[in-house]
């Protein structure tokens, strides 16, 4: 990639170069000992040396370890060599300037394309309300899942839904009476538009949770973690409810007032507003103005 970029800048001369990751840290330091003069733009989509040490951390693997060492040393290049630096969240910033001494100059939340089919929105023909869990399997979604299954699930008058790619090879550890796996699908998309609500049980985590922004562009109830939650902007009430513990999980999916129409209507405006493609690309021109 660096070889390639490289010619890129050679043939076109760009004043500015927009990475879209801090692990391309070394193409940052290549580009700018090359041409000095080429403004580097950096987005920051995790804080990718606490994300790498919580792996080590959880998995105790000398290759987790191995790859630590390659994401630190990439961040830092990147926080070295970047003229301007972009992130996701007020948190995410700060901690950039406690590991580096560095906060972003700008902030850019996460964003979903939008996917939404008013045409496909279901109602409910059951009393038991419908949840799902949509995510891949790795460390903090698997920490996540196990716990809501071994402490809130049973207590919950509501059928739950696994679904991600890898969960499928947990389905005995993890099905009881009303929790099914279901894990990797072509189209997550049908198991959205079925859903009454979604859960977010993260514990662990930086950056801003993408399933969070996907649930808000169906116009789901979300019951999450404030990790789950962390870079969001919303009413978690009318969204849905923030639960940390597995009683207020329990609470607010067994007391939460169910519409017929498994469509809510604030989770949707919130993305509209805050986290669609739209939004996103009027914070990039404001940005590319100011630069």
């Amino acid at each position: 990639m660096k070889t390639e970029a490289l010619a890129v800048m050679a043939r076109e001369a760009p004043d500015y170069v927009f990475i879209n990751s801090s692990n391309y840290g070394l193409l940052a330091k290549a580009i700018k000992k090359r041409y000095p003069g080429c403004k580097i733009v950096t987005f920051f989509h995790n804080v990718e040396i606490k994300y790498s040490y919580d792996v080590v951390r959880r998995l105790k693997k000398i290759g987790n370890v191995l790859s630590f060492f390659a994401f630190a040393y990439n961040e830092w290049m990147a926080i070295r060599y970047s003229d301007t630096i972009i992130a996701l969240s007020e948190r995410d910033s700060a901690l950039l300037h406690k590991i580096y001494k560095r906060s972003a100059d700008f902030l850019v939340p996460v964003t979903f394309d939008d996917k939404l089919d008013y045409n496909k929105l279901t109602e409910r023909r059951d009393q038991k309300p419908r949840g799902i869990f949509a995510g891949s399997l790795f460390f903090p979604n698997e920490y996540g899942v196990r716990w809501f299954v071994q402490h809130v699930a049973p207590h919950v008058n509501a059928e739950i839904l696994i679904i991600g790619k890898g969960f499928e090879t947990l389905k005995n550890d993890l099905e009881c009476d009303n929790v099914k796996v279901i894990g990797t699908v072509e189209d997550v998309s049908e198991y959205f538009y079925r859903a009454d609500f979604v859960i977010a049980p993260i514990f662990e985590g930086s950056g801003m949770k993408l399933k969070t922004a996907e649930a808000l562009m169906y116009g789901k109830t979300i019951f999450g973690t404030t990790e789950a939650f962390s870079g969001y902007a919303l009413d978690f009430d009318r969204v849905g409810g923030l639960c940390n513990t597995a009683r207020e999980f329990i609470d607010k999916i067994n007391g939460y007032p169910y519409p017929q129409r498994r469509f809510n209507e604030e989770s949707r405006k919130i993305y509209e507003q805050n986290y669609s493609m739209e939004h996103s690309r009027h914070l990039f021109r404001m940005i590319f103005e100011k630069i």
